[in-house]
């Protein structure tokens, strides 16, 4: 008996355990390999001088163009897919409200972009767009607006050089009329960018 006790403990502890310790190193650097994905934009770091001059612009942006919103969008890395590639989502980042208007950021928050291909679409327009909500297909972008009681919407890429990164908004309780100074979208649209790229 005692030499089957002696026989069992030294195959657990010569055979057993290091193959196990050898199968999960394997594939802990199996996974460690397939989720090293290559960082293609800086790095953008907020503080709270940046989020107020953000929020001073959204303000500025909302008056001149008579929204009852705007806000800020910005495209991030939720988590990885099982081939270790990214699965891309958005979250609403910073947001101006008139004074009867209620803010709706909560609801934009951690959105895989795979689920709102419609707004994507609008975004390679690489302009302001101005779309009536009732027009959009059916989908998870329509439903938050309209869970928001928006009947008019303007979006805008934000862009780091080429990239796109994240979006401006400007949404309309009231059906109104496509703004005709909405190229003066892109200053403002210019100093995000460059509030965002800052060190």
């Amino acid at each position: 008996m005692s030499f089957l006790h002696d026989l069992i403990q030294n195959v657990m502890s010569y055979v057993v355990i290091p193959a196990l310790v050898g199968l999960l190193t394997y594939w802990y650097t199996k996974a460690r390999s397939l989720l090293k994905v290559k960082n293609k934009y800086p790095n953008i770091v907020m503080s709270v001088n940046k989020n107020e001059r953000i929020q001073s612009l959204l303000v500025e942006i909302r008056t001149k163009f008579g929204s009852d919103r705007s806000e800020l969008s910005l495209i991030h890395n939720g988590t990885y897919l099982i081939d270790g590639s990214e699965l891309l989502k958005i979250s609403r980042v910073a947001e101006s409200a008139g004074h009867a208007t209620n803010l709706q950021a909560m609801n934009w928050q951690n959105i895989p972009i795979s689920l709102l291909p419609c707004e994507m679409q609008l975004l390679k327009e690489y302009q302001p767009v101005f779309v009536t909500v009732s027009e959009l297909s059916d989908g998870k972008f329509k439903r938050l607006l309209i869970s928001g009681g928006v009947a008019n919407v303007i979006v805008c890429p934000v862009k780091n050089g080429q990239n796109i990164i994240g979006i401006v908004g400007l949404e309309y309780i009231d059906a109104v009329q496509k703004p005709k100074d909405m190229d003066d979208l892109f200053k403002y649209i210019s100093i995000i960018e460059e509030i965002l790229s800052s060190k």
